[in-house]
């Protein structure tokens, strides 16, 4: 049996890390809030807005992904 994974909206995710900080940084409650299955996905969205790679967050900043995106390309050529 296969297990359906849920994706979820960048505008949803940057709603939800904005409620973490509206929120005081309560992740247990508002993953409660949303109906998120695991804390730990919103954890790592916020660690994402955190390191500027979620889109729809104010942290977010295109050019590190992009060059990221670049270096592993370029990884998996050689």
């Amino acid at each position: 049996m296969t297990k359906k994974v849920k994706r979820y909206k960048e505008k949803f995710k940057a709603d939800a890390v904005k409620a973490i900080e509206n929120n005081g940084g309560n992740i247990s409650a508002i993953a409660k809030q949303l109906r998120l299955p695991m804390q730990k996905t919103l954890a790592n969205w916020q660690r994402k807005a955190n390191q500027g790679k979620l889109k729809s967050t104010k942290q977010y900043d295109p050019e590190p992904v992009s060059a990221l995106e670049e270096i592993k390309r370029l990884k998996n050529e050689n």
